[in-house]
């Protein structure tokens, strides 16, 4: 986002100076009178990106700190990475000591806008909602060794008790809030807490999130009790397992020394568990586990093991089920040249939803197939079938202006999820105005998803 525009956002939430009438409808909560006032505005001519990211920054502004009930929750729980362009307004909803003032202040947590610790205080609080805000704080490991003795690592290492304790509260959220906290963490005291959360929770997230931080933790125990965890996970778990396996590969400095199969250096058996899961698991875990092998490897310089993962990438996109062949297209480096060929046979497939995506990885290219698979994806993208939308999204991302009128529509359809992802994709083409006129929609969730659409433009 550009300078200026952090600094006039910040200036206008906390002044208010100089604001036109569609300024100060959107510091107002009467949603008919602010949508009046931005059609007038509309009318009148070019907003410039500056101008409507003033706007949006107030609206989002009023909306974080009015928010209530399940209508104001949703509608802070659709911020996503727009936390920190309107910290000013969260850090004031996250003082009112309710539901939502403690979801202000998770949400502050993650976007990083709090230091460690910052609500320790909170920890003994009865309601849940606040035990959940403090334990997600507790993000910093308790001191290792020689420096456990100090004084100022004791209460560090009262923080670790409490995080381990909470995991097993009886509120769901506040165990998911611990084992969030236990990712950043990265504790090796808690490598046992998760793992076993990672088998017994019964909150999916919760397992999810478990297993995540026992990946960042990345001992050998976490490592190989992950491993104990795969044969009884359900999809989900294992593609999660996958992700913990490569985060604790890639916490070695070199992994050329891993194929000696007598290294038990962590990483090394992280490393060795990709492998065999990528040439065991015929879905989508194998499929994500063969990526990663994958992930930034050379083809020229690339060991036996990442051949055999381009070979397990390229066969899934040929033959697997139509998902998982989508998601192998979408993700598949297009510098391997056998990726590349399976990915353009994929588009002359029997599959709409397949030829959809790869026709979307062909606009990559230059020339001629970036031409042609813009116009095979215009023709799917006006009809009503359902590889519509994805060929609407292909044309966004390639930056293709004639997807508009097809936007409109999507504007104007019943579904709030539908309309949000127009506003969204106006954003992304550069229509300002028309991304500006989607923050007068009906619903909260839409109306956060568009503010924080433009904040993200740039001039």
């Amino acid at each position: 986002m550009p300078k200026r525009s952090f600094v006039v956002l910040f200036l206008l939430l906390v002044s208010g100076c100089g604001a036109s009438a569609v300024m100060e409808a959107a510091a107002g909560r009467d949603q008919q009178a602010f949508r009046g006032s931005l059609r007038q505005r509309l009318s009148d001519g070019d907003v410039d990106i500056g101008e409507a990211q003033d706007i949006a920054a107030r609206l989002l502004g009023t909306q974080i700190e009015s928010a209530q009930g399940p209508v104001g929750r949703r509608g802070l729980d659709s911020l996503d990475e727009c936390a920190t362009l309107v910290e000013p307004s969260l850090l004031r909803r996250s003082a009112h000591d309710d539901e939502l003032g403690a979801r202000a202040a998770i949400i502050r947590i993650e976007a990083g806008l709090v230091e460690p610790m910052g609500y320790v205080s909170q920890l003994s609080r009865q309601e849940p909602h606040w035990r959940a805000a403090a334990v997600r704080s507790l993000t910093l490991p308790a001191p290792q060794g020689a420096q456990a003795g100090g004084a100022e690592a004791a209460p560090l290492i009262r923080a670790g008790k409490w995080r381990r304790n909470l995991m097993v509260d009886q509120s769901r959220d506040v165990r998911l809030a611990a084992l969030q906290a236990a990712i950043d963490a990265a504790d090796p005291a808690d490598g046992l807490a998760v793992l076993e959360a990672a088998r017994l929770d019964p909150y999916p997230p919760a397992k999810l999130s478990a297993i995540e931080a026992a990946g960042a933790i990345g001992t050998r125990e976490a490592v190989l009790g992950l491993g104990d965890l795969w044969a009884a996970a359900e999809e989900k778990e294992r593609v999660a397992i996958v992700g913990a396996w490569a985060g604790a590969a890639r916490k070695g400095r070199e992994l050329s020394g891993c194929a000696d199969l007598r290294s038990t250096q962590p990483h090394c058996l992280a490393w060795r568990l990709l492998v065999r899961a990528s040439e065991s698991d015929d879905g989508l875990a194998g499929l994500v586990a063969a990526l990663e092998l994958v992930h930034d490897a050379s083809p020229r310089q690339a060991t036996a093991a990442v051949h055999t993962a381009v070979a397990v990438i390229e066969r899934l996109i040929d033959e697997a089920p139509s998902r998982i062949r989508i998601e192998a297209i979408k993700s598949a480096p297009l510098s391997w040249a056998h990726l590349l060929e399976a990915i353009v046979a994929a588009a002359e497939t029997e599959d709409d939803d397949v030829v959809v995506a790869a026709l979307g990885r062909l606009t990559e290219l230059g020339g001629k197939e970036r031409k042609e698979a813009i116009e095979r994806l215009r023709n799917v993208a006006t009809g009503d079938v359902p590889p519509a939308d994805a060929a609407r999204l292909a044309l966004v991302r390639a930056g293709d202006r004639t997807v508009v009128p097809l936007l409109d529509q999507d504007a104007k359809a019943k579904s709030a999820e539908q309309r949000g992802r127009s506003a969204v994709r106006y954003a992304q083409l550069g229509r300002v105005d028309k991304a500006l006129a989607m923050l007068g929609d009906v619903d909260a969730r839409v109306r956060v998803r568009a503010a924080c659409a433009i904040l993200g433009m740039e001039d």
